[in-house]
């Protein structure tokens, strides 16, 4: 049954406009004072042929009276690092331009720095619309200079992360994760660009975020690896485990023979790797084990499953962290003997026992490489060690 609705308020207007995400802009004039500016969200394109766009400004605003006045204008799209000049030009600040390095459009309006795209603009009309004026313009002329835009969702600044960051994110978090922090390693940005044929601002916003994982520092403006964490360590292995777990629940009605002898394979080869072996070698023994470990998740036949056991850096995170000292402790085979016996026997239990293990978490290893001689002689840490596999 229909109703008539009750009229929508102001604040509930904006509450509801807020979850639209939008971009962030300066809109930039002049006026008999000089150059002047303000804070937009609500930018709009009309048309490609001729290009015409729309801004809302307040009714009250200095800048939409300059446009008015002066009948040109420049819309500066802000990149991800622009939050606080945004905040800045939304504000009745007296010099809103102080101390910016600004330049000039065609039309003399001014640029401003962390732009990722600039229009150049020449009014059409302006139209009241209750609070705010619309300013409809054609565009004279653009200056894409690429990078991320700034966000503006419930209220709030906010960053955009494309695909393509994401994956350099990842790539860039392997590399780092493959460097051992036995010297000081630097990450010099231009490098890293070059190596991953990217712009150098994508590869700042990756070590940015790769900062916040604790896995690179920042020291007077140079970038460096950071040693891991055993917090990092631990939070990792428990991620592992529940993908271990999801796989095995998956697996155990419908695993074959020849998928469980191809397991049993795999931990051969990494006997032959691991202490006491033919070839020791920590950097072969963890790229073994590895191998394991995938071929284990790959058995569910879900890619959601494998790519989320990628993005753990496992490999990397394990090249970091287990030293000489904690290799002499890993047996043949990893531990994995028992989750691969489970498989063969067709029994989810001794497959999560195996799994959830104390034993195969890395406080084990940490332990059993911190022990002296004497302790390790006596210890259950050394007979076991890390069944990490």
């Amino acid at each position: 049954m229909s109703r008539t609705p009750e009229p929508v308020t102001p604040s509930e207007f904006v509450a509801a406009m807020n979850h639209f995400t939008s971009g962030v802009a300066i809109v930039t004039s002049r006026d008999a004072q000089g150059p002047v500016g303000a804070t937009a969200a609500a930018i709009a394109p009309i048309a490609s042929d001729p290009p015409t766009v729309m801004v809302s400004l307040s009714s009250t605003s200095g800048t939409a009276a300059a446009i008015l006045g002066a009948r040109t204008f420049a819309i500066n799209v802000l990149d991800e690092d622009a939050a606080a000049l945004a905040g800045r030009f939304a504000t009745r600040a007296v010099d809103k331009f102080e101390n910016l390095a600004v330049e000039s459009d065609v039309l003399g309006n001014t640029v401003l720095p962390h732009s990722v795209a600039v229009l150049s603009c020449r009014l059409v009309d302006a139209i009241d619309a209750g609070s705010h004026r619309e300013i409809r313009a054609q565009v004279v002329d653009v200056d894409v200079r690429g990078g991320n835009p700034l966000a503006y969702y419930r209220g709030s600044f906010a960053h955009l992360r494309t695909e393509a960051d994401a994956a350099l994110l990842q790539a860039i978090r392997m590399h780092v994760l493959s460097l051992r922090t036995d010297e000081v390693q630097l990450l010099d940005p231009d490098a890293l660009a070059e190596q991953f044929a990217t712009p150098r601002g994508a590869v700042l916003r990756a070590l940015s975020s790769l900062r916040a994982e604790t896995l690179v520092e920042r020291r007077e403006g140079t970038y460096y690896v950071a040693s891991v964490s055993e917090d990092l360590v631990d939070r990792t292995y428990e991620a592992k485990l529940a993908i271990e777990m999801g796989v095995a629940a998956q697996i155990i009605d419908r695993v074959t023979d020849d998928q469980v002898e191809g397991l049993r394979e795999r931990l051969r080869g990494l006997r032959h790797l691991a202490p006491g072996g033919d070839a020791e070698n920590i950097d072969d023994y963890v790229a073994g084990l590895n191998d394991l470990c995938e071929a284990f998740v790959g058995l569910a036949g879900s890619q959601p499953l494998l790519h989320a056991y990628h993005a753990l850096g496992l490999p990397g995170i394990d090249r970091r962290t287990i030293t000489r000292a904690i290799f002499a402790h890993i047996p043949p085979g990893g531990g994995f003997e028992a989750v691969v016996d489970g498989l063969a026997a067709r029994d989810l239990q001794s497959v999560l026992d195996a799994l959830r293990s104390d034993r195969r978490k890395p406080a084990y290893v940490r332990n059993a490489g911190r022990a002296t001689p004497a302790d390790a002689a006596e210890s259950d840490l050394a007979r076991v060690g890390w069944e990490h596999g």
